[in-house]
């Protein structure tokens, strides 16, 4: 590599070529809100099903009055939510998040019944600490984060949080649940998953979950017991862990499942557990442990107990709910208003479809879309299965590709067919399942020059590195590869008649430790399925953030230090490396440790174009020209792609940019 690091030339601004952007709008709205509690108002004692939309502008609670039927909307300065939850003395908390970016902030909320507002308590020392989960005990309230895993306590009457400890080591960089234990001790799970912990809250000391007691994450506590599932029993222990008894179901062939309608992992605070057997709800009495049957289910959707001890399964999205007398079984069929999302999520990816459509994807909602290059409507597809977000998309012959975080799932759409999506033979878009190996992000994908498809992964968390995936588009994974790089994971792929080019970063599966420095650009050959290159492009870059090939043969690289870079595959040397760029890179929340991004694409024109946060660029692939065009319309740019020739699309947040490179003329 050359040392030599340069400015590219730069046009003066009375040259500079203009361009024409279109905002075309918000291609996905709507698209992820759901509902995760049941409280009771503290102001009137009404029952609530409460819910949330993520949004990148912002998010929202709704609360629904099952007793009234109305909705109450609250907007919350933060992008990503926790559940709900509503203290001894019915005081109703909430955590915000602004997913893997700091810039709205992560809080500890409050309601105000009376006033029906929401306000900030503030949040724990470091500021970057994500709130995951409640509990409560004497009136203080203790809390897991995210990013150091550490345990708070908020005190309500002196207004403060205090660190207590870390109750796990790296890489289990998450505190995803408190349980209170009978005996008044804190049970503590982690993720990524090891043996949970025990907090004594009066000594500040941890210790191990006994032997014999490892199950007890996720059982129900009631009173001094715990209950928790067993095969199609549920054992009972006592506060020390010892068993009392094994319950049989009252079903044959059907499992005993102890559900947590109370406050957090208790059972009901009323001496009774209730169950499904099946689909018969049943209680257990906590003391005498015998068992009787409520009512004949199921019931669908979140549950909870109302004020006065009524059962409820609230399914938000339909704008129903049954309430179940537990003494009687008496069943009451309740309506409400249904939330209409309203609010947009960021688009992650976009890439021209085999039928000349633009596709598009959304952060964490797993959402297809589709923009008509003629007409520049916008069709939200619709939902695809189960996962955080689809990374990428990718046309190769009659089909698109996509895949989606997590389990890095490799899916296929064809736009002639019916939408159909599932994970069945007839689906579209189906999911062809995982790649396995523990890999779980597909941030981008390549046909390579043998017609496979080649994608860029990292591993799954506590997972250092990566890995160069492929498989064959005709017979989907059965033929899969996996050339797993143990140190570094693959950010981005591109390819040309005779290799494929890789970019890597120094980070692996969140959470785990880093043992490498500076991001690589690598040549991997096909025919003998080997880096025959690797090198460090550029000095104190952490990622290789975007590849792109000229028609001259000449590879164009970013990296996360805001550098451009020349790679000649010829010679197998970066024969130029240009910046920094003016501005900084979009960190795109699906993208973990806030790396800056820099994407780059190949246009029909020759030039190479790329983006930053809040800029559009080229670079002539001969004379190295770096030119930055007329501002886009909005910031927090991302995605690019090339529809039509001399078309641009790119992402700004939660909005579609459409860009003509040679504008028609404007008339007064």
């Amino acid at each position: 590599m050359q040392p030599l690091t340069s400015r590219a030339p730069t046009l003066p601004p009375t040259l500079r070529p203009r361009v024409a952007y279109y905002d075309l709008g918000i291609p996905f709205v709507g698209a992820v809100w759901n509902g995760f509690s049941i409280t009771y108002d503290p102001a009137n004692g009404h029952t609530l099903a409460w819910g949330a939309e993520f949004s990148q502008d912002g998010a929202h609670y709704f609360c629904n009055d099952l007793d009234t039927g109305s909705l109450e909307v609250f907007s919350m300065p933060c992008r990503e939510h926790g559940p709900v939850f509503q203290a001894e003395d019915g005081t109703i908390y909430a955590q915000i998040m602004s997913g893997l970016s700091a810039d709205h902030g992560h809080h500890l909320m409050v309601f105000d019944a009376q006033a029906r507002t929401f306000s900030s308590l503030g949040s724990p020392a470091p500021g970057d600490q994500r709130l995951l989960c409640i509990e409560e005990r004497d009136g203080l309230l203790y809390m897991g984060g995210h990013e150091l895993a550490e345990l708070f306590c908020y005190d309500p009457q002196k207004r403060r949080f205090d660190k207590l400890c870390r109750p796990f080591a790296p890489p289990t960089d998450r505190l995803v649940n408190i349980q209170l234990l009978p005996d008044g001790r804190l049970l503590l799970m982690g993720y990524p998953a090891v043996p949970s912990k025990i907090y004594d809250v009066e000594s500040g000391q941890l210790s191990d979950v006994p032997p014999g007691a490892e199950g007890i994450a996720g059982a129900v506590s009631e009173g001094d017991r715990l209950f928790l599932v067993a095969g199609e029993q549920v054992r009972v222990l006592s506060a020390d862990f010892t068993e009392v008894a094994r319950l049989d179901s009252p079903v044959a062939g059907a499992a005993l499942v102890p559900l947590a309608l109370g406050r957090n992992g208790r059972a009901s605070d009323r001496g009774v557990v209730y169950a499904w057997a099946g689909d018969q709800l049943v209680a257990i009495d906590a003391d005498t442990l015998d068992i009787r049957s409520i009512c004949q289910g199921p019931f669908a959707g979140i549950s909870g107990l109302s004020k006065d001890g009524y059962l409820v399964f609230a399914q938000v999205g339909e704008g129903r709910a049954t309430m179940v007398d537990p003494n009687t079984g008496t069943q009451e069929e309740r309506s409400f208003e249904v939330y209409q999302g309203s609010l947009g999520s960021a688009v992650c990816a976009l890439g021209r479809g085999p039928d000349g459509k633009i596709y598009g994807t959304n952060i964490y909602g797993m959402h297809l879309c589709a923009i008509d290059p003629d007409t520049d409507a916008i069709e939200d597809l619709g939902y695809t299965w189960s996962g955080g977000e689809l990374y990428h998309v990718h046309a190769h012959q009659d089909k698109l590709y996509v895949g989606s975080y997590g389990g890095s799932n490799i899916g296929v759409y064809d736009p002639s067919q019916p939408w159909n999506p599932g994970s069945e033979h007839d689906s579209n878009p189906r999911n062809w399942g995982p790649l396995g190996q523990n890999q779980n992000r597909p941030f981008e994908v390549v046909t390579g020059p043998d017609g496979r498809i080649y994608v860029a992964n990292r591993s799954n968390y506590g997972i250092p590195g990566g890995s160069l995936a492929s498989y064959d588009p005709d017979t989907g994974l059965d033929d899969r590869e996996i050339y797993l790089d143990p140190e570094q994971s693959v950010q981005c792929v591109a390819a040309d008649r005779r290799y494929v080019y890789g970019g890597t970063s120094i980070y692996g599966g969140r959470g785990s430790e880093i043992s490498t420095r500076d991001g690589l650009l690598f040549v991997f050959d096909p025919q003998t399925k080997q880096r025959i290159c690797q090198l460090r492009p550029v000095e104190g870059a952490n990622t290789v953030t975007s590849l792109a090939v000229h028609p001259s043969g000449l590879v164009f690289g970013t990296t996360d230090n805001r550098r451009l870079f020349v790679f000649d595959p010829e010679r197998f040397v970066v024969e130029e490396v240009i910046g920094p760029l003016r501005s900084e890179g979009t960190r795109l929340m699906g993208v973990p440790e806030g790396v800056e991004m820099f994407p780059l694409i190949c246009a029909s024109d020759g030039f190479i174009y790329g983006l930053t946060r809040f800029d559009l660029f080229r670079i002539d692939g001969s004379s190295r020209i770096l030119t930055y065009l007329n501002d886009p319309p909005l910031p927090e740019l991302y995605a690019l792609t090339e529809g039509n020739p001399g078309v641009l699309y790119m992402s700004a947040g939660t909005h579609v940019i459409k860009c003509l490179l040679r504008p028609p003329p404007f008339y007064r």
